[in-house]
């Protein structure tokens, strides 16, 4: 067993305990959520993402017992590429949910205090979640060869990628409502910590605006009082 391969399986190891700790504290973390983006086949990411687990947990507990159709032989400086990929896209990955704090879910919403965040790796790569998703499914295919977490890896990175287009028009809207908000001399509304009439008439008229989006309707602008 090579040593890049040794360092491979740590590595992944501890790829894979972190994962499952974020996942849990996600799991278990109560939020206040004020409006949930109903997605399309792109929900339909989770196999492709157990599969590159199972996968991953098979590399670090027994490589030799993985079958040898599994494996695509490569040759030793590609394998180091992709320990380098698979550390580095980590990185940026815990990086990236750690700025986002709070403000981070699987599912697309928005809570009833979200905010943009504009700090650490946000200011300078709009989405570094989703970057590192492409080299790490680069990176763990080098690093490991084996072509069904690749396939896997791919698929899940591409399905991630076309949230893209509704998590932007989903934070547009959120400062498109919150700047009526600000235009609305009748009452002092936000979106933390009080629920009113108008708030729940604004997250409904979002809420209908998201559905014309999707469908490709036209979506009229809010009325300046």
């Amino acid at each position: 067993m090579s040593e890049v391969e040794v360092i491979g399986r740590v590595m992944l190891g501890i790829c894979l305990l972190m994962a499952l700790c974020l996942g849990g504290k996600m799991f278990f973390r109560k939020e206040e959520v004020a409006v949930t983006l109903k997605e399309g086949f792109t929900k339909y990411r989770w196999p492709f993402e157990v599969i590159v687990g199972v996968m991953a947990a098979w590399y670090v507990v027994s490589p030799a017992l993985r079958p040898a159709w599994m494996i695509i032989t490569l040759p030793l400086w590609l394998q180091i590429t992709g320990l380098i990929l698979t550390v580095a896209s980590w990185t940026v990955r815990v990086t990236a949910q750690v700025n986002l704090g709070p403000m981070w879910s699987e599912k697309i919403r928005l809570r009833t205090d979200h905010k943009l965040v504009r700090s650490g790796l946000y200011r300078y790569v709009s989405h570094p979640i989703y970057f590192s998703y492409v080299t790490l499914a680069v990176g763990f295919f080098l690093l490991t060869g084996d072509w069904i977490m690749g396939c896997a890896g791919v698929c899940y990175t591409c399905l991630s990628l076309m949230r893209m287009p509704q998590e932007k028009v989903l934070l547009l809207q959120l400062e498109k409502l919150r700047s009526w908000h600000e235009l609305t001399s009748e009452t002092q509304v936000v979106l933390h910590g009080c629920v009113t009439p108008e708030t729940t008439r604004c997250i409904a008229q979002l809420e209908d605006e998201m559905n014309r989006i999707r469908r490709g309707l036209p979506v009229e602008s809010h009325p300046r009082r």
